[in-house]
């Protein structure tokens, strides 16, 4: 696990893959969210509508990087956040839709 500076914001190893198959532009970008989630509380966050809770039986939030790229993490406790997951929306979108798919 990578963990920044203040020691508020884990990151799995997991994600890092996911971060060396960005671009540049969309790894600031991605970093930048994470970053958010360091200095701004999560309450006001989701009041912005950029963080949604998920429906699921853990804590776990997703939140928009921009327009394609989302974050998952969870809230270990009140002062620290666990990232567990980067995804284009895309994939989400492909993997849930009810239509038939056909993959060559």
């Amino acid at each position: 696990m990578t963990i920044n500076q203040q020691g508020r914001i884990v990151i799995h190893n997991s994600v890092l893959p996911a971060l060396d198959a960005l671009t540049e532009e969309e790894r600031q970008s991605v970093l930048k969210t994470i970053n958010s989630l360091e200095i701004s509380p999560i309450q006001q966050l989701i009041k912005s509508q950029n963080i949604a809770k998920l429906k699921a039986d853990e804590e776990l939030y997703v939140i928009r990087v921009n327009p394609s790229l989302r974050i998952i993490f969870r809230m270990t406790s009140p002062d620290k956040i666990e990232i567990l997951d980067i995804f284009m929306k895309e994939r989400i979108e492909f993997l849930f839709d009810n239509s038939p798919k056909i993959i060559l």
